[in-house]
């Protein structure tokens, strides 16, 4: 995930992300998605797995 800080912590300094392989990136307007993703826990469990390792 990138950006799944920024979704918690809406003054996160951004950084620099290179892919290693062919991808598709997603950029969701936060303003509108940001309270409707932190009220859906199907959605949440993903980043939350990454950010307790």
């Amino acid at each position: 995930f990138i950006g799944e800080i920024e979704l918690i912590d809406k003054d996160h300094e951004p950084r620099a992300v290179q892919a290693i392989e062919e991808c598709w990136c997603l950029a969701l307007p936060m303003k509108h998605y940001r309270p409707l993703l932190l009220n859906d826990t199907l959605f949440l469990r993903k980043p939350l797995r990454h950010l307790k390792s």
